[in-house]
């Protein structure tokens, strides 16, 4: 129950499907194709390759079809390597101090687009290169910004737009879309640049050239089109719809463009995936489905629009539908992790200070003794981030609580992104404070509604949801126990630790270090951990290079000195974020007989 299966970078061509998925029992991620009209999937990465990459340290757009050639990173050396399918792999790249994303394919000069991450000791350089497939020649066509992600050619090869940005920015808060035209031998000429305080992302050209990106400028990530003329991008389906995400990774694609004209897209709406449809006469479709509640990976092909989609209550799956019959079909569904009975996520919103949060409510599946015929106690999740988002899918760490009795509230506090740029912007400066804040709230808001017990709630998070879980135990009486998860108790220790991507994020997320360091002190766990009263239990990998394991030594010892129960597993193969699935389940089970010790004391006082 501690894992599952994962499917992404979803791909069409006249060959048929094709996909990456990962194998949470061996870590790997392998790629899979199901021709058109097949019934069943099968790998093709070679034994020993596992497809994944690591600029940014976080990966993504990890693989392109290159013609009749599969190119990818590979994530044991973060070299690309071609393979023709079924057959053995050939290595392009022997830069063994670079790593490679963002592949795309350049059929005009027989060469792949990417992006460089070089490590040369401390120091990190991101580029743009070109990569010829033949010999694996790389030169380099823009350089000179901090960060490079999501290159997209036109058609014929002639225009490159991709998307950058520069320290102290963070992609989801404002970045740039450069474009040009190319010169014969596929360097740049003349560049432009966006102007303007906006987050883009995807951008991608359509048969006739024309350039669409994702942008923010409407207040919401809407689907724009670039027109040349007016030398401005013009919304093509203006909604109160976020079609994005944070830019973590490079991808997911949230549209695409039929070679008719039509734009298929996705996006998070009030709590809920939407599919949408613009036809290349101006008609549009909602083409939501009741079964799914999110939906990425769209890519067009023919008459129809596949995509991965989620559900509640099923594993993820890849389908189609046809846009002139409006009829779906599934392709591909992963196995279904879970048996038993099953919550299914509520959206709801609730007041706090002078605005709104957002979250997902699932009500226990099972009844059992530690209701009571009570309420159930409830157990809040604090993802993390902090800039990313919770989903109403299928997610087997909270069926597991679920089916044991707890209800679950699964929040997007304040700076998660779907709904909107202003929600999304507003913890700037307020991380451990608006967090913390919603998260009382909820657990308020479900007390009031008679939905859990007022009294028994917990709290949880890994990574920054582990800050957020630390600091609410730490500045409010509310919760009757928590759990963090290689959380961080220092932010100023992070600074120090942390790699390029995140290394000005803490600025934005809380301030300066130097000239708001009291601010730093308020709000550090570790410093306060007197102020802690209820139990709260630690997971911790000791190969964590980012909350090192010393950072939640500290935490336990001071917590220990104070007299608090207090609990820390430590795993030996791990670094940041559980990999192995019986670790994760060990992390599950001991996690319930902690919070079972709090409750049964709770019942005999």
């Amino acid at each position: 129950m501690a894992a599952g299966a994962e499917l992404d970078q979803l791909r069409v061509d006249a060959r048929g499907l094709w996909w990456r998925e990962s194998d949470p029992h061996s870590g790997r991620h392998r790629l899979r194709h199901l021709p058109h009209g097949a019934t069943r999937a099968h790998d093709i990465t070679p034994a020993g390759h596992s497809v994944r990459s690591r600029v940014h340290e976080y990966g993504g757009g990890d693989w392109c079809l290159a013609g009749d050639l599969l190119c990818y990173t590979r994530e044991q050396d973060q070299q690309i390597y071609l393979q023709q399918p079924g057959a053995e792999a050939r290595q392009l790249t022997a830069l063994p101090d670079c790593r490679f994303n963002g592949l795309c394919y350049d059929p005009a000069h027989k060469a792949v687009v990417a992006v460089c991450e070089r490590h040369q000791g401390d120091t990190v350089h991101n580029s743009l290169v070109m990569i010829k497939l033949a010999c694996g020649r790389i030169s380099t066509l823009h350089s000179g910004h901090d960060f490079y992600t999501m290159p997209a050619l036109s058609a014929d090869g002639s225009a490159l737009a991709v998307i950058v940005w520069d320290h102290p920015q963070q992609p989801w808060r404002c970045n740039r879309l450069l474009y040009c035209r190319r010169n014969s031998d596929g360097s740049p000429g003349s560049l432009t640049y966006s102007q303007g305080e906006e987050s883009f992302l995807q951008p991608r050209f359509s048969a006739d050239g024309q350039l669409h990106a994702v942008t923010d400028r409407s207040g919401w990530w809407n689907l724009h089109r670039y027109d040349r003329q007016q030398n401005d991008w013009l919304n093509t389906a203006p909604l109160s719809c976020d079609c994005g995400f944070a830019q973590w990774q490079c991808g997911p694609s949230v549209w695409d463009r039929q070679d008719t004209g039509g734009l298929a897209f996705c996006g998070m709406q009030d709590g809920e995936g939407k599919l949408f449809h613009l036809g290349p006469d101006g008609s549009f479709a909602d083409l939501s489905l009741s079964e799914f509640c999110l939906y990425r990976e769209i890519c067009c092909h023919a008459d129809r629009v596949y995509l991965i989609a989620y559900a509640r209550d099923q594993a993820a799956a890849v389908i189609s539908i046809d846009l002139h019959k409006r009829r779906q079909q599934l392709h591909y569904r992963l196995p279904n992790p879970l048996s038993g009975p099953l919550s299914r996520a509520r959206a709801f919103s609730f007041p706090v200070e002078d605005t709104r949060s957002h979250g997902f409510f699932y009500p226990p599946a099972t009844a059992t003794t530690i209701q009571a015929h009570k309420p159930p106690p409830l157990l809040i999740f604090t993802h993390g981030g902090p800039s990313a988002a919770c989903y109403p899918v299928l997610n087997p760490k909270i069926q597991f609580w679920t089916q044991r009795g707890f209800a679950v509230a699964d929040i997007n506090y304040r700076g998660s992104t779907g709904y909107g740029r202003d929600y999304r912007l507003s913890l700037a400066g307020q991380w451990g404070q608006s967090d913390v804040a919603d998260c009382v709230a909820a657990a308020d808001y479900l007390a009031r509604a008679g939905l859990s017990d007022a009294r028994r709630v917990f709290i949880r998070g890994s990574s920054a949801g582990g800050f957020t879980t630390l600091c609410a135990l730490a500045f409010t009486s509310r919760f009757a126990g928590g759990a963090s998860l290689y959380g961080v108790s220092d932010p100023l220790a992070l600074i120090k630790a942390t790699h390029k991507f995140e290394s000005h994020y803490l600025q934005w997320l809380i301030g300066d270090p130097q000239t708001d360091l009291e601010r730093y002190r308020e709000r550090t766990p570790l410093l306060h951990a007197g102020r802690i009263r209820t139990p709260v239990i630690f997971f911790q990998g000791r190969r964590d290079p980012v909350v090192v394991p010393q950072q939640t030594a500290d935490m336990v010892a001071a917590l220990q000195a104070a007299q608090v129960p207090v609990k820390c597993l430590y795993f030996d193969e791990e670094a940041h974020g559980f990999r192995q699935p019986a670790n994760n389940a060990r992390v599950l089970e001991e996690e319930l007989a902690f919070y079972q010790g709090i409750l049964s004391r709770s019942a005999a006082e």
